[in-house]
């Protein structure tokens, strides 16, 4: 699993970027080719959070080649990075921890503007419209219980608790009160959802 989320999400970032991967020490393996293919200046350290020990976890740092980076790389460049890094994964535990303070610097590169476009279903519209579908009018009838009108006083005056879990459970309707402490609930069934 590690390998297939580097795999996809090492794209992300750009030539430059600092790649920050935590993952198992003893997985290190599996992603010595991506590694070594394409970031350079990468360091491992071992983690010794009580958490991160419990899982043998370690960190890899190392900034994204660019593309040109990566075809100046010989062969023999990438079968000694992927051999040092297979090394590392066999003895992780002997690792360096991650000290608490930096031993390296990465500079961050600025990122430009970013744009988030969603390109799925319109979901806001199809919610807008979904009510006067047939097959939802039709399905509601099974999905959504028939308002109960229940009539009577209680024992003992309400308090707001109680005021409070009737109208949520569609309980209380209509007129609450008398002069100017009088009010009117009218609880509908929207969507899947109570609206007051």
């Amino acid at each position: 699993m590690e390998r297939v989320f580097l795999e996809q999400f090492y794209r992300w970032l750009k030539p430059g970027g600092v790649l920050v991967f935590v993952l198992p020490g003893q997985r290190l393996c599996t992603c010595d080719r991506l590694l070594a293919t394409h970031f350079r200046d990468k360091r491992v350290y071992r983690l010794s959070a009580p958490d991160s020990v419990k899982y043998g976890q370690v960190v890899v740092f190392g900034v994204r080649r660019t593309r040109r980076e990566r075809d100046r790389l010989r062969d023999s460049d990438l079968t000694r990075a992927r051999d040092l890094i297979d090394e590392m994964s066999r003895k992780w535990n002997e690792l360096p921890t991650l000290p608490d303070e930096p031993n390296a610097v990465y500079l961050v590169p600025e990122s430009g503007p970013l744009k988030l476009v969603y390109n799925g279903l319109p979901l806001d519209e199809i919610e807008d419209l979904l009510p006067n579908s047939p097959a939802y009018r039709q399905a509601s009838r099974i999905l959504f219980a028939p308002p109960k009108k229940i009539e009577g006083r209680p024992l003992t005056p309400l308090h707001a608790g109680h005021v409070a879990l009737l109208t949520v459970s569609s309980m209380l309707d209509g007129p609450l009160g008398s002069g100017e402490g009088r009010h009117v609930a009218a609880l509908e069934m929207h969507q899947g959802h109570r609206s007051l």
